[in-house]
């Protein structure tokens, strides 16, 4: 009997000396740091670009990563323009067909994956209703390239992934 009131009494006393552990914002990352000057003080962390944030009343869900208001920031889809872009993959030769009940003048451009401009120029097309253009892959060597309609006042933007075949 003695033997168990030694070992409570011990466990008592050990458990008294214990103290909780807390958290408060904290990360876990592949690399990050904090900057802090007198009025400025900066967390940042690299990983995920885009992390949901769920509310429901007062309780909030963001996989720990911290987050201020959200401002929507880039460029839209050609929403007016219907497109169609064959055959793909392709040998050389590619029609792209436009509609639109908007005149619009867009600007069309090749690019590789590097984002470089190949060789084929950049065209200008003035969209009034329907249009359809060719554009002649054939002098470029087998690889993914991107044909990218923007818009000439920046709205709208809209790239095409196409293989060459050769």
């Amino acid at each position: 009997m003695k033997k168990y009131l030694f070992w409570a009494s011990l466990i008592l006393l050990g458990a008294g000396g214990l103290s909780a552990q807390t958290i408060d914002r904290q990360v876990i990352g592949a690399a990050g740091t904090t900057f802090q000057t007198a009025s400025i003080h900066l967390d940042f962390t690299v990983g995920e670009s885009v992390v949901p944030t769920v509310e429901a009343g007062s309780f909030i869900l963001n996989q720990g990563f911290q987050q201020g208001d959200l401002n929507k920031v880039g460029i839209e889809d050609l929403a007016e323009v219907k497109y169609v872009l064959f055959p793909n993959p392709t040998y050389g030769l590619v029609t792209l067909q436009l509609e639109s009940a908007k005149n619009l003048s867009l600007s069309l451009e090749v690019t590789d994956a590097s984002g470089r401009i190949v060789a084929i120029p950049r065209q200008q097309l003035l969209l009034t209703g329907s249009l359809e253009t060719r554009i002649d892959l054939s002098p470029l060597a087998e690889a993914t390239y991107f044909i990218t309609l923007r818009e000439e006042n920046g709205q709208g933007v809209h790239t095409f992934r196409i293989q060459k075949l050769n």
